[in-house]
């Protein structure tokens, strides 16, 4: 019985679609925390606001945050991650807006938009 040998790949085709596939997937990240230690919790709703456009980016990930109904305590200066779809590429600023249906919402305004689509955004 003979073994066929396997195929070979080419190296740069691999690269081209991981290189296509990473620019189709582009987000922004929001590295967040408060200067005092709280109970925290955000929800779904939870999005970015192109002021250029209207667009709104919405969340598709969080790390080391309650999601609602849920409530997780951190310590001051404790670090939780939000990431959300990418900003439109004509989006110069944009606000940080929980837009939830009762008070205590964040309303972070005018973020001004970099190349990493990473930030570091405190709340209080």
């Amino acid at each position: 019985m003979e073994i066929a040998a396997p195929k070979k790949i080419k190296k740069h085709n691999v690269e081209l679609q991981t290189e296509q596939k990473i620019n189709v997937e582009k987000q922004t990240v929001i590295r967040s925390w408060y200067s005092f230690s709280t109970s925290v919790r955000i929800w779904k709703s939870t999005c970015l606001i192109c002021n250029q456009t209207g667009n709104r980016s919405r969340l598709v990930y969080s790390d080391n945050v309650g999601q609602y109904p849920n409530w997780q305590w951190i310590d001051a200066g404790e670090r939780f991650l939000m990431v959300f779809e990418a900003l439109p590429e004509r989006c110069i600023t944009f606000d940080l807006y929980e837009d939830i249906p009762e008070p205590g919402e964040f309303h972070v305004k005018n973020i001004l938009k970099n190349k990493l689509g990473v930030y570091d955004v405190p709340m209080w």
